[in-house]
């Protein structure tokens, strides 16, 4: 089944996306509101890790591709967002730069290319010295219960773990002690107050914090500070316990929510059970068995990987569904008027799922 539905995902998507149209999205200077870069992101770490699994040179050559465009198209002051000047800060600006980096440096750890760690260097070195200037912008100045550029976390202590540079490390811990010093204790809440740990994070945006949980098991990884890990664990087994339904996942309009796993008609209207969120919480229990060793994250994916995941890949590997209810028949198509985020998460979990 799995040998099946990797294949699938290779050739219906993953080789049949046209990679200009994320590439043109560096080329072009947007306005606000404006996130395909994420795509760029997530179909260079797709396409190298199908490169890895199959040696097919022509998908490490559509990832350069576009890595080269995103290479090309950095402004001179090391700007990757996308956006027109003044709006460097705005929206999905921050998470679009965190997905450039991204890329380029999957693309550099594969293939040694200095001008990816470079252009990811400049990146982060405009974005650090923006968000710690007196009187610069606000990381917590964000969209999305004020959470969404703190996602950057992840890639800062990427970025440290392959340069050694501890202003990196240092940033890293920057975002853990402004979290913790405003409603969003990411660290703080989850360890002082375990059962209530979804209230104290305060923020229901779930694939935005389960992606900032997994930058904090890295921070452990980099640092061996306990306090991380029993953060990262104690929000997953929260999270399990409140939120997880019978399928491996959950949220409804991509957030957690208070009455949790109540059971209900779930109705595809309801917009439950969002993909990325699937693919984020796999990830992240799929990061936490690698750390501890334990079965029980291992359960968990396999749950999520078999009632969820590969329930809402189209039959022919096409796409994904955005989101799943519980009852009613299953869309297996992102309609064209709406973001195209949980496909492409789709593509790259079953791109890695052989590693």
């Amino acid at each position: 089944i799995l040998a099946e539905r990797t294949q699938a995902n290779l050739d219906g998507l993953l080789r049949r996306i046209d990679a200009t149209v994320v590439q043109r999205a560096y080329a072009e200077t947007h306005e606000s509101w404006f996130a395909e870069p994420e795509f760029g992101g997530q179909y260079v770490d797709s396409a190298i890790a199908a490169y890895r699994a199959t040696g097919d040179t022509g998908l490490l050559a559509r990832a350069g591709a576009v890595v080269e465009s995103i290479i090309t198209h950095q402004r001179i002051d090391g700007y990757l967002g996308s956006y027109r000047p003044g709006l460097e800060f705005d929206s999905f600006s921050v998470w679009n730069q965190q997905f450039s980096i991204m890329a380029l440096l999957t693309y550099y750890e594969q293939t040694g290319e200095a001008r990816a760690l470079k252009a990811a260097v400049r990146c982060a070195d405009y974005l650090r010295a923006a968000f710690l200037a007196p009187g610069g912008p606000d990381i917590l100045d964000a969209i999305n219960w004020h959470i969404q550029h703190s996602c950057i976390l992840t890639e800062f202590v990427h970025l440290f773990r392959l340069t050694g540079n501890k202003a990196y490390l240092e940033f890293a811990e920057y975002i853990i002690t402004r979290w913790d010093s405003s409603t969003l204790m990411l660290v703080a809440g989850p360890v002082n107050h375990p059962q209530h740990a979804l209230h104290y994070v305060g923020c229901p945006k779930a694939i935005e914090v389960l992606i900032c949980y997994r930058g904090i098991l890295e921070l452990y990884h980099a640092t061996g500070e306990a306090r991380y890990l029993a953060a990262a664990r104690n929000y997953w087994q929260n999270v399990l316990d409140t939120q997880i339904g019978p399928t491996g996942t959950g949220s409804i309009s991509e957030s957690w929510w208070w009455l949790g796993r109540a059971p209900l008609a779930l109705t595809n209207d309801l917009h439950p059970n969002e993909n990325c969120v699937a693919v984020a919480w796999m990830q992240l229990s799929a990061e936490l068995l690698a750390t501890s060793g334990h079965a029980r994250f291992a359960d968990e994916f396999e749950k999520t990987l078999y009632n969820h995941l590969l329930g809402a890949q189209a039959l022919d590997g096409s796409d994904f569904s955005y989101y799943q209810g519980m009852e009613g028949r299953k869309v297996h198509k992102t309609p064209a008027s709406w973001y195209s985020c949980c496909r492409y998460r789709g593509m790259k979990l079953l791109a890695h799922l052989g590693e």
